[in-house]
């Protein structure tokens, strides 16, 4: 088992979470306006992990065990807004560009289910630092399945609402 701390999971997840953003900003060739739209889109998802993972606490279906407050320590959400937020969602949508709703629908889904398995091989692997407990049975993995497909539908959202819709948009670079 890997031990980590709180303080690790900050620290590392916000390093490594700005450079894959900054490499998916050139990647993708993203405008300015559409790098915007990315981190607000980011940002509404990192505030919106905080209340989902408030409402998972209060129904059992996780918890931070350290935590006396419903959700984990507020630095384990930077990293959520930087790549899970604001990065994925760049890459949706130059998905969205290429492919169409249609297979933004298939990204989307097939990230609930990755992050579903991100989140319990973490916790399986870490176990001994005890920085986060799955209640049993189905229901928390429907429950985390579907939380990642929303938070990733509302960064597409709010994406779209700062810098219009995908095919519009021009890239930055040619």
């Amino acid at each position: 088992m890997v031990t980590i701390t709180p303080y690790q999971i900050t620290i590392y997840g916000t390093i490594a979470s700005a450079i894959l953003l900054t490499i998916i900003i050139y990647i993708t060739r993203a405008t300015r306006r559409r790098i915007a739209g990315a981190l607000v889109g980011g940002l509404v998802v990192g505030l919106m992990v905080i209340l989902i993972d408030f409402i998972a606490s209060s129904l059992g279906l996780w918890y931070y065990p350290g935590s006396t407050t419903g959700y984990g320590p507020l630095g384990y959400y930077i990293p959520n807004a930087l790549f899970y937020g604001a990065g994925i969602a760049l890459i949706g949508w130059r998905i969205n560009r290429r492919f169409g709703v249609k297979g933004l629908a298939v990204f989307i889904i097939l990230l609930g289910f990755y992050g579903v398995s991100r989140d319990f091989i973490f916790t399986a692997t870490t176990s001994s630092s005890n920085i986060i407990v799955f209640g049993t049975g189905i229901v928390p993995v429907i429950a985390d399945a579907l939380a990642w497909m929303a938070l990733l539908t509302v960064a597409q959202i709010v994406m779209w609402l700062i810098a219009g819709p995908a095919k519009e948009d021009k890239l930055a670079r040619t």
